[in-house]
């Protein structure tokens, strides 16, 4: 399996690139961004391209709600039949769309990938009258050190049901994507029942996990991705596999880089927490920065933060300039020189039982969903168009936020960066922080730790494979 990454600069063009290819080479592309949202911004833009290009490419958009029939991953499963006749076909998905999907039939297509994904999907089901099918099919093995979470295998009968057979049914199309993982030990799913009896209740939804991988991908005829850093990411540390073959490329574009200087600024050493940040500490301390930011910041700025811990800053951060938390692929915030994200992504203590049975640590999940998504946020600043040279300003809470925003900047040949602490006698300040002390790494110590933990990883997996056959 061989997948191309373009970790080119940021702002240089990637996505322009990959937008100017599909438009001028016709055949038949899934282009997967990171929420809905860009999905309309990303027609725009090969609206735009085709009216230059001359090329009319049919343009399939895929979400929910869309007003089309059928689930999302049932119109992504009918795209080569009712699309394959067709030429040149761009159909545009979510990255949450793409990880719950089956791409069996996708044998002629490319598949591009814009942004880093997050590795882990969650599904809720509601399914009182199907427990005889899955008591059927399928076998529930407990899992270490929790009565709530199990292991989803398959019995000799559910081994012999082709997912092709689930595909075609009406009544459990909706299964296809979860026959298929329990079909792969390595793929999960785990489960919040402990027995399947459990979905008779009345109002009963159950929840299951389960890794996005890349045998789900292998069916496509090219594959690219396209994320400055991408192979410094948690989502690719997890994604890794020894049977893929990494292209890795990296181009300059036809622009000259142009110096820019990023200063971040932070605020605190500890850790976060979304408890503590919507409780009446972290509401205080929150209320200090936004009314610091507030005093200081001369420059237009945009901002985010978790819902609930929105309403501290409010008072003192232009309301109308809030963004959701959620915008990698966007071009549209370029003109901002100045932005700010609070924001926190623990994994609750369920959460971390749960992939704990897929094989992966709570850092991994704070990695690609708390980090990824502050950086992916911040550098749709002007950060991203190489023509400027205005300097940058990025507000986080902590420190750990702080270094990931660096290492990535470091990575880039035109940006120099520094972080500045900002003492405002938090909260956080006074307390003692709990556990060791953070260790700082080098680059390497970093690399060689990261190594480290796939190694662990393959292990555990290698013991949920046992367990399950078991």
């Amino acid at each position: 399996m061989r997948i191309t990454i373009d970790e080119s600069p940021v702002g240089v063009g990637k996505t322009y690139q990959a937008i100017k290819r599909m438009v001028a080479i016709p055949g038949h592309y899934v282009f997967a961004v990171e929420r809905v949202d860009a999905i309309h911004e990303m027609t725009n833009r090969i609206y735009q391209q085709a009216s230059i290009s001359g090329q009319l490419p049919v343009i399939k958009r895929i979400y929910g709600g869309n007003g089309e029939v059928g689930s999302v991953t049932r119109q992504i499963a009918a795209l080569p039949g009712l699309m394959g006749a067709h030429p040149h076909v761009i159909a545009l998905i979510s990255h949450e769309g793409m990880m719950m999907s089956d791409f069996t039939d996708f044998t002629d297509w490319s598949l591009i990938v814009d942004e880093v994904p997050s590795m882990f999907t969650m599904h809720k089901y509601s399914t009182e009258t199907d427990a005889a099918f899955f008591e059927a099919n399928y076998t529930l093995t407990p899992m270490d050190g929790s009565d709530k979470w199990h292991l989803v295998g398959l019995t000799k009968a559910g081994a012999e049901l082709l997912p092709s057979k689930i595909g075609n049914c009406e009544g459990h199309r909706y299964l296809h994507h979860f026959h298929r993982r329990c079909s792969d030990p390595r793929q999960g799913p785990v489960v919040d029942l402990k027995s399947w009896s459990e979905m008779t209740e009345r109002h009963r939804e159950w929840v299951w996990y389960s890794l996005f991988r890349p045998s789900q991908i292998e069916a496509f005829a090219n594959i690219n991705f396209l994320g400055s850093n991408f192979t410094q990411s948690m989502s690719f540390t997890m994604f890794n596999e020894d049977h893929i073959e990494w292209d890795t490329v990296s181009h300059l574009g036809d622009r000259p880089l142009r110096h820019r200087n990023a200063r971040i600024v932070y605020y605190s050493d500890r850790p976060t927490s979304l408890y503590y940040l919507g409780g009446a500490d972290g509401q205080a301390d929150l209320a200090k920065i936004g009314e610091y930011i507030a005093s200081s910041t001369t420059q237009p700025m945009f901002w985010s933060a978790n819902e609930k811990i929105r309403p501290a800053l409010t008072p003192f951060l232009n309301a109308d300039e809030y963004r959701l938390p959620k915008q990698a692929g966007t071009s549209s915030l370029m003109g901002y020189h100045t932005a700010a994200m609070f924001y926190a992504a623990k994994p609750n203590a369920e959460i971390e039982t749960a992939i704990s049975g897929l094989g992966c640590t709570a850092d991994q999940w704070i990695g690609t969903t708390e980090h990824e998504t502050i950086l992916q946020f911040l550098t749709r600043t002007s950060v991203r168009d190489v023509n400027s040279t205005h300097d940058v300003v990025l507000h986080v809470f902590n420190r750990d936020h702080a270094m990931y925003l660096k290492r990535f900047f470091d990575s880039q040949p035109h940006i120099t960066t520094t972080l500045d602490k900002v003492d405002l006698d938090l909260s956080t300040q006074v307390r003692k922080p709990a556990g060791r002390k953070p260790v700082e790494m080098t680059e390497e110590q970093r690399l060689v730790k990261e190594a480290e933990s796939r190694e662990k990883r393959k292990l555990r997996m290698r013991e949920r494979r046992a367990k399950v056959a078991a």
